[in-house]
């Protein structure tokens, strides 16, 4: 048997002497080259493949309106969080001071998200943001981070701000890289 991380050759002989790969063989020049690997993405052209319990799709865009209003569904399949992964998305608001973000684990008790102030009203925003910097909700700031591994089973993102705010999502996705 051979652990993460080493390389052995196996021949009619056996097995040689376990090593330790080299960064090269880590990560080859063809895999290093590669464009980032989507693990979701949403266009919002229709409904996500997941029950989408918060907001509206419509004119292919997520929308929510109003105080407290999400952008909510399922991440169907489940998703693991693995290394290196990133939020990718853009969207835009109106009347708005704040978004939260968050993901919630296949169980529920496991909340990671963040809020974010909005200085900028009825532009389109592109953002990315690794998930291993979203906090735990109950751990505070500068608490526990999304570890690598966790199952995501559900995306909010709501928004705060007044009576009249708006959140619309045009696309998201995770990736690799």
């Amino acid at each position: 048997s051979l652990e993460s991380g080493r390389f052995g050759v196996l021949s009619a002989k056996g097995l040689s002497k376990p090593r330790e790969l080299s960064a090269g063989e880590r990560q080859p020049r063809l895999i290093a080259g590669m464009s980032p690997r989507k693990l979701l993405r949403e266009d919002f052209t229709e409904e996500p493949a997941g029950k989408l319990y918060g907001g509206k799709v419509k004119d292919g865009f997520a929308r929510a309106e109003g105080q407290g209003g999400l952008i909510a569904f399922d991440i169907n399949p489940t998703l693991i969080a693995v290394k290196g992964a990133k939020l990718r998305m853009r969207y835009r608001v109106n009347d708005c001071s704040s978004i939260y973000l968050q993901f919630l684990g296949e169980d529920v008790s496991r909340q990671f998200g963040n809020e974010f102030t909005q200085r900028k009203q009825g532009q389109w925003i592109e953002v990315e943001i690794r998930l291993d910097s979203l906090p735990f909700d109950a751990a505070g700031a500068g608490g526990e981070k999304m570890p690598a591994g966790q199952k995501l089973g559900k995306f909010q993102c709501y928004v705060r701000g007044e009576k009249s705010c708006t959140l619309e999502i045009d696309w998201l996705e995770i990736v690799r890289e």
